[in-house]
């Protein structure tokens, strides 16, 4: 099914549907909150670009690991592996960014008071700041609570990590684990050490996907309100 924002097929894992409700609820404050609506519209079409970014980055790095076996065969093939964590792993954490200002851009239509949206309240939005202020006016909320979950796990933590040490510092290094009876996987050395095996990005594409479908199940359950 094509999102309708993009015109874009996403891929199984795409809460599609949920994607679609959202921007379809929207779409009905366009003319009464134009500046709203445009700065919305353009947030939700990078969530399913990113989205699609992350699972094509997936299916490259899990291609290319399991023709070397858990490493690279040819230099070519450690610069498409590198080249897939890096895209994947800023994919991935940008959506979830992108995911909670979408979030808050919903919150300023129904208060407009605790949620501003002018050019300086803009540059001031983060995850945290998104879940600060749900904390303060929705504390019942369950999409509050999931918030809170999300950003106090180790998986976002982690997404966080890699994400800012890719972007910012260095393209980690890799210790090479031979063995005469069986291949085992290289370690990618970041954070507790990585192996990079087919469940590298794939296990990892799977959190992303639960977190948004959830996040936007519970949006649903918020608008509808």
């Amino acid at each position: 099914m094509n999102l309708s924002t993009i015109g874009l097929e996403g891929p199984n894992d795409f809460p599609t549907q949920s994607y679609e409700k959202i921007h379809a609820t929207m779409v009905l404050h366009k003319d009464a909150f134009p500046d709203k609506w445009s700065e919305f519209v353009g947030t939700w079409k990078s969530v399913g670009i990113k989205f699609i970014a992350l699972a094509q980055n997936d299916e490259i790095f899990t291609t290319s690991i399991k023709r070397g076996r858990g490493g690279a065969s040819s230099y070519e093939d450690r610069y498409n592996q590198e080249y897939a964590l890096f895209n994947f792993f800023v994919a991935g954490h940008s959506l979830l960014e992108s995911l909670f200002y979408g979030l808050y851009i919903i919150a300023s239509i129904k208060n407009p008071i605790e949620f501003p949206l002018t050019q300086k309240s803009i540059e001031r939005v983060k995850p945290s700041i998104v879940r600060d202020k749900f904390s303060k006016n929705y504390e019942t909320e369950q999409i509050t609570k999931y918030i809170t979950e999300i950003l106090t796990s180790s998986e976002y933590k982690e997404s966080k990590k890699i994400r800012n040490t890719l972007i910012h510092r260095t393209m980690p290094s890799r210790t090479i684990q031979l063995s005469t009876e069986r291949a085992i996987p290289d370690l990618w050395m970041i954070g507790e050490n990585i192996p990079t095996d087919e469940q590298l990005t794939a296990s990892r594409r799977y959190w992303y996907s639960q977190v948004i479908s959830n996040i936007m199940d519970k949006t649903i359950e918020f608008t509808d309100k």
